[in-house]
């Protein structure tokens, strides 16, 4: 029985620390691969939520060109994409994926008639939505293993290592 326990030990030691060495370029590559892949979507007109981006654009800021906006947010998304993946860009993709996140929560609460079919029950899209809380999670991570920024003399930005 000792071998056994022994042998469930050493995997579990392996299996963890290989889990560590992985963990972040996994998280960041997996933001990269779904931000990336959802901004070509609008860039192409080719997204299943161009609809309620359009809603949400008219509903909160008419007037505005829908197709320059959902270029716009493409655009950005890919930005996010590309930031997170570079190292000392990090800071800046979790900033402007935080600043998505709010924008994309919006509709749960300013379009119910495309989210909700009923009390706590979304619709596809509001499913998509919720979905968000594992990004929310992910960028949590993320964070938390960057290492704080300070200002030094002349107001030079770094890292404090």
């Amino acid at each position: 029985m000792g071998k056994i326990l022994e042998r469930i030990e050493n995997f579990d030691y392996w299996m963890i620390s290989n889990v560590r060495r992985w963990a972040m370029p996994f998280a960041r590559f997996s933001i990269f691969i779904v931000y990336f892949w959802s901004g070509i979507l609008k860039l192409l007109s080719l997204s299943p939520l161009n609809p309620i981006i359009s809603e949400l654009i008219t509903k909160t800021i008419p007037g505005v060109p829908l197709n320059n906006l959902l270029i716009v947010l493409g655009v950005f998304e890919i930005i996010i994409a590309l930031t997170i993946i570079n190292h000392s860009l990090r800071h800046l993709a979790l900033f402007f994926l935080t600043l998505h996140l709010i924008v994309v929560i919006l509709p749960l609460f300013l379009l119910p008639e495309f989210t909700w079919s009923g009390f706590l029950i979304p619709t596809l899209e509001g499913r998509f939505i919720i979905d968000n809380i594992l990004t929310i999670a992910l960028m949590i991570v993320i964070l938390a293993h960057l290492h704080p920024l300070v200002y030094k003399e002349k107001n030079k930005l770094e890292k404090i290592a």
